[in-house]
């Protein structure tokens, strides 16, 4: 939902991706494949996030770390919540769209 008001950047798609499964964690790589970006892309945006207390190194497999979005963080809070209103104006708009019947 994120990605629709917001402009598409990759941190945009990258948290708009996460948010929508919040429970689950990625590696660099799921997350480029997922989100259609290059993996030195989400490098970047993971290691931005990770900064900023948005996510958090969850385990490791193998030689993959996994990454989830952090529910300690305020600011992950924060997403969650302009998450979900953006989701329940997208909703509304397309049942005030829907034919009557």
């Amino acid at each position: 939902m994120l990605s629709d008001i917001l402009e598409d950047s990759p941190t945009v798609k990258v948290l708009d991706f996460l948010l929508d499964e919040p429970e689950l964690d990625y590696s660099k790589t799921d997350l480029a494949r997922e989100c259609k970006m290059t993996w030195l892309t989400v490098n970047k945006v993971v290691d931005r996030l990770e900064k900023f207390g948005i996510l958090a190194r969850s385990r490791t497999i193998n030689r993959a770390v996994m990454y989830k979005l952090n529910d300690a963080s305020p600011i992950f809070s924060s997403l969650k919540n302009v998450d979900m209103l953006l989701s329940d104006i997208v909703y509304q708009e397309i049942q005030d769209n829907q034919p009557e019947n």
